[in-house]
């Protein structure tokens, strides 16, 4: 998925959302991930199995939510058909590993 793209998604799913940057901070073999005006991140899942793996995420959040005090990513721009998220970046460090 190319910026464009993603851009595109984001806005027809939440058009009130004004985009003033986005960044490709990642990919992987599952996803894609964007950075959005520094302190969002967008993933876009890569092929069905990863849409399934993110379908079982979103409903593990909502045993997250009542039990855990952890930092974890709070999906708060769902759309309807749960082919994305985004979630506010979490605080810390990135790391990369050669």
């Amino acid at each position: 998925m190319d910026e464009h793209t993603a851009r595109t998604h984001i806005l027809v799913n939440f058009p009130d959302l004004q985009i003033r940057s986005i960044k490709k901070i990642g990919e992987g073999t599952g996803n894609t991930a964007y950075q959005i005006n520094d302190d969002l991140i967008f993933r876009f899942p890569k092929k069905q199995e990863n849409q399934k793996q993110l379908e079982r995420e979103i409903a593990i959040q909502r045993v997250l939510k009542k039990y855990s005090s952890l930092p974890y990513p709070n999906f708060i721009f769902l759309p309807p058909d749960h082919s994305f998220v985004g979630y506010k970046r979490l605080s810390g460090v990135l790391y990369y590993i050669n």
